[in-house]
């Protein structure tokens, strides 16, 4: 899991895997949304 978290910048935050007050509203904001289009380049 601690590759995972050194790896991956984005996804840890947003599955509130990182403490964090703020981590957990940005999951609640993206979890109350109803379709999600995520491009990476």
């Amino acid at each position: 899991m601690d590759d995972h978290l050194k790896v991956c910048k984005f996804l840890p935050k947003l599955n509130d895997e990182i403490l964090g007050e703020r981590y957990a509203l940005y999951k609640e904001r993206l979890s109350s949304l109803e379709n999600l289009v995520l491009i990476m380049r």
